[in-house]
């Protein structure tokens, strides 16, 4: 399978406070990875340094063998980045259907009639305002949002962080049907590093902003005592 996107050297962060030092990755098309760490190391920075959205300091970024390194953040997503924000960014003015239609991309694979059989709630919702919605509805949209972009690799930022068990599970489903679908790379953050590793085929642990264990993700789900190491490493 072809390499989808190539990250080489990246050292960047906030201002003049240095997050991520010397990150290195490669995802082939339809690929999944799990970004796993505590909290702090750096897994948000990376998805948006990904995404344009941090100051770049070192090293290089390709997507399908384009360089875009230097591109703005709304360029990548017209490249074919979808982010799924941690903050969900509802917009109170608008419908779910509105949320949906307003960022589609004419002619690609994603379209409402599509997202709606992903998510037949959202369908039951399409005229309710962003903030009439359930936390566990909200985060539904979003990831529905970013798939109407019809994007070749989609960055999911903690995406079960604060919803009800039986919302989870929903969504647990929902994300390994795409990931097996293989029809775009996966990156997934989440904190419940076992869940994260389920859904995924590949794994990196960050700790103070650098990478310092690469696996497969079956590999960590083996190995209990290397995985609950890892996550802990201070």
């Amino acid at each position: 399978m072809a390499e989808l996107i190539r990250a080489e050297g990246l050292t960047a962060g906030y201002g003049d406070s240095i997050v991520l030092e010397d990150v290195s990755l490669a995802i082939d098309e339809g690929g999944s990875l799990a970004l796993l760490g505590r909290n702090g190391v750096g897994k948000t920075t990376l998805l948006l340094t990904l995404m344009g959205l941090t100051r770049l300091q070192q090293g290089r970024l390709a997507l399908q063998g384009n360089d875009i390194t230097r591109l703005p953040a709304w360029r990548r997503a017209h490249a074919g980045l979808g982010w799924v924000p941690q903050e969900r960014f509802m917009f109170p003015s608008l419908t779910v259907e509105e949320h949906l239609t307003v960022v589609e991309r004419p002619g690609g694979p994603w379209n409402l009639q599509r997202v709606y059989k992903v998510f037949p709630r959202l369908e039951e919702r399409r005229r309710n305002l962003g903030n009439q919605l359930s936390g566990g509805e909200q985060q539904m949209l979003a990831i529905a949002r970013a798939l109407m972009t019809s994007p070749k690799l989609l960055l999911l930022d903690e995406p079960m962080e604060g919803l009800a068990p039986i919302i989870v599970q929903e969504l647990v489903k929902v994300i390994g049907e795409i990931v097996r679908a293989g029809e775009f790379a996966v990156i997934v953050v989440e904190q419940h590093a076992r869940l994260a590793l389920g859904l995924t085929t590949q794994a990196m642990v960050l700790d103070r902003g650098r990478v310092v264990h690469r696996a497969a993700s079956e590999e960590l789900l083996r190995d209990p005592a290397t995985l609950d190491r890892l996550i802990a490493v201070a």
